[in-house]
């Protein structure tokens, strides 16, 4: 059975996740940018993306998990479609 103390670290979780919309997607080379409510805007990469998804379209609301690639620049990681 499922403890409040499951429910909480998955609430704790959810609340880690950030948003944003893409505002830049390049098909051809499978990396765009999101902007964030606060904050930078995100670079996005298609591994990234849900396994049924390669794409992502301009104006898509999206969540996602941050992290910083070997390059040191912030990405977003498991992005998720919203609606």
């Amino acid at each position: 059975s499922f403890g409040w103390h499951h429910l909480a670290s998955v609430r704790v979780t959810a609340m880690n996740r950030a948003t944003g919309i893409i505002v830049q997607w390049n098909v051809e080379k499978g990396f765009g940018f999101a902007k964030r409510p606060f904050g930078a805007d995100i670079y996005v990469h298609h591994t990234a993306l849900p396994d049924d998804r390669g794409h992502l379209r301009v104006g898509e609301k999206i969540t996602f998990g941050i992290e910083t690639g070997g390059d040191g620049r912030r990405q977003a990681v498991d992005v998720q479609i919203v609606g």
